[in-house]
């Protein structure tokens, strides 16, 4: 039976090249966004407020303001780790683990992670606000929905994401049961 798991010479130099590069840039990539979505949320109660088109700042109790803050982080730190996930797969590509089950689950993960952040960048805002709205005057609260292309592109990424790690489990599948035959 012959492994298919780490067939390295079977594409050009160039594309396990790219994979290292590609491999990087997802963690530099993935801790920047995370550092800098930290640095930016970090606000004041009143900056807080009129980020959500609040007016009145009295009532923002601090359990409004750290739940608000672990919801707005919620889906860069999903992000965050789905791009860790394709760091980790990109780097067994560049190793020429193509067909490996760890490169496959780690493609599946990314899918997952992607999707997650997505829905999370749904959903959350609207929770923030009703957060953010508990205590407000008559009038005073506010609730939001919104969706945006980040959003989208991210629910279309992992999607075809999730496909490439099927055909890839496919791909496997039927080279191990030809092997078997040979």
């Amino acid at each position: 039976m012959t492994d298919i798991t780490n067939q390295a010479s079977g594409l050009p130099p160039k594309f396990r090249r790219w994979s290292r590069v590609g491999s990087v840039c997802c963690w530099l990539v993935g801790s920047g966004i995370l550092l800098a979505t930290l640095a930016t949320r970090l606000k004041s109660p009143a900056a807080l407020a009129q980020e959500f088109g609040f007016h009145s700042l009295h009532y923002i109790a601090s359990w409004q303001e750290v739940s608000t803050l672990v919801f707005m982080l919620t889906p860069v730190v999903l992000l965050t780790l789905a791009l860790f996930q394709l760091a980790k797969a990109l780097s067994a590509f560049a190793r020429g683990e193509y067909f490996a089950t760890t490169t496959i689950a780690r493609l599946r993960r990314f899918a997952g992670l992607m999707l997650a952040s997505a829905l999370a960048g749904l959903v959350l805002p609207s929770l923030c606000s009703l957060i953010l709205s508990y205590g407000a005057s008559a009038g005073e609260g506010r609730f939001s929905v919104g969706i945006g292309s980040g959003q989208i592109l991210g629910v279309l990424c992992a999607g075809g994401t999730w496909l490439f790690a099927a055909l890839l489990t496919e791909t496997r599948r039927l080279s191990q049961e030809n092997s078997e035959f040979v």
